[in-house]
């Protein structure tokens, strides 16, 4: 599934990273599966020391938000 709607690609145009990995509904689902894996929100406030909790949280946490990242920026190209 695409995750960059209409609705939504402008949002990658114009929205700084933080508003893409916590905030953006571009990555709705993606967040979703992640905070459910964690049993979780993940907020600013909190993912750094989630990763520090656990090495499983780390490697979740940081392929979640490099696949948003990536794809952010192959859409932006």
């Amino acid at each position: 599934m695409d995750p960059l709607t209409s609705a939504n690609r402008a949002c990658t145009e114009r929205i700084n990273v933080e508003h893409s990995v916590f905030k953006c509904d571009a990555w709705y689902v993606i967040r979703r599966e992640l905070e459910a894996y964690t049993g979780k929100e993940i907020t600013p406030e909190n993912v750094v020391g989630l990763m520090l909790s656990s090495k499983e949280y780390w490697d979740k946490i940081e392929t979640t938000v490099l696949k948003i990242l990536k794809t952010r920026k192959e859409f932006k190209q």
